[in-house]
């Protein structure tokens, strides 16, 4: 059975319904929702346990679009201690700033995005008859701090943020609705 889930273009539900039935009175029905988790082992990913690290060298720009409005650059390298978690389980981070820009960053934002899409197929007449895809993204704040990154100075970050309780990647045994999940880190000036 697929995982449960809740989203505002779909979702998967379960509930648990009991109906008395007595001649002489109306029937009485009962309905508990309850949640159904898929049990997930991660040992089961050939690279679960691999970490995971990416680098990327950004050029930051001001207000126009002529050469004479380049402001600098900036690096981010994040390094993640493997790449399968389940709810509750610490994700270790570590993730550095390189500051080459005329700018101040102010603040940084790590989250844990969450992508869902649904596809659905269109009763119109007129219609194709091929699915539609919607995607829904969903953010979870691992760190959110306000920082002085001055120009020219490089910054590192470490810790360690609890992953919250959210639905396996693809949603086994549901095929309309696909999730899986990224890490994201974005600095603001």
């Amino acid at each position: 059975m697929p995982c449960s889930y809740e989203g505002k273009k779909g979702y998967v539900r379960y509930c648990c319904e009991a109906v008395i039935t007595r001649p002489w009175k109306f029937d009485e029905t009962f309905r508990e929702p309850f949640t159904v988790i898929r049990h997930l082992d991660c040992n089961e990913f050939a690279d679960a346990l691999n970490p995971i690290a990416d680098s990327v060298d950004q050029k930051v720009e001001g207000l126009c679009c002529c050469k004479c409005s380049e402001e600098g650059s900036m690096t981010v390298k994040i390094q993640i201690n493997k790449t399968a978690f389940v709810p509750g389980e610490p994700l270790i981070y570590e993730f550095s700033v390189d500051n080459r820009s005329q700018n101040v960053i102010k603040k940084i934002d790590f989250i844990l995005r969450q992508n869902a899409t649904f596809a659905g197929y269109s009763d119109r007449m007129l219609s194709s008859g091929k699915p539609h895809f919607h995607t829904k993204k969903a953010s979870f704040k691992l760190f959110n701090e306000k920082v002085e990154i001055p120009v020219n100075q490089y910054k590192s970050f470490k810790g360690a943020a609890t992953i919250p309780a959210i639905p396996p990647t693809g949603l086994a045994g549901c095929n309309i609705i696909e999730i899986d999940y990224n890490v994201i880190v974005s600095c603001y000036f």
